[in-house]
């Protein structure tokens, strides 16, 4: 497995268009940013990245596939997440991992259950185009205050609305 313990953004999930895959090579050269991102998943898009990373000369490292508990430890040691789903998801599983582990995320501001996880300036940030995204990707890389912060507020609304003693008590009193 390549080495982890440098800086790093991360994408994880399937490498399919439906997730935004396609468009990370773009974001990441329009962010200007030289930290490596670490792509976690499978797809169809797998070569297709492979070879725009390579030919726009961004520094991504693909794992593969991850068992759960793999992918997060992978999570924990990343700045942040990029979430750039081009669907109104009903529930990013991904970006609530994130939150739990204190993580801010990116994603675009499509109708959707993400509103429910991100609060645009309080638990991470949002864009409505390429560019938007690749500013908040910037911003947020060379903002350690913002990422603490953003993490920080993420970490809360995941114990407020997503954790087990939260969540557990309501699927009782539903099924009740």
């Amino acid at each position: 497995r390549q080495d982890l313990r440098e800086r790093f953004l991360l994408f994880t999930g399937r490498l399919e268009r439906n997730k935004g895959a396609h468009l990370l090579p773009e974001i990441m050269k329009k962010s200007g940013i030289l930290i490596p991102l670490v792509i976690v998943g499978e797809g169809g898009l797998r070569k297709e990245l492979e070879h725009a990373f390579k030919s726009k000369s961004i520094d991504a490292r693909f794992t593969g596939y991850l068992e759960y508990p793999e992918m997060l430890s992978v999570l924990r040691l990343s700045e942040f997440v990029l979430f750039p789903s081009v669907w109104s998801e009903p529930l990013g599983r991904v970006l609530i991992e994130a939150s739990m582990l204190g993580k801010p995320s990116i994603t675009f501001d499509y109708p959707g259950g993400h509103h429910d996880i991100i609060e645009h300036e309080h638990s991470g940030l949002m864009a409505n185009s390429i560019d938007d995204y690749a500013r908040n990707v910037a911003r947020l890389a060379n903002d350690s205050t913002l990422r603490n912060t953003l993490g920080h507020n993420a970490r809360k609304i995941y114990e407020s609305r997503f954790s087990p003693e939260v969540v557990i008590p309501k699927l009782l009193h539903f099924y009740s």
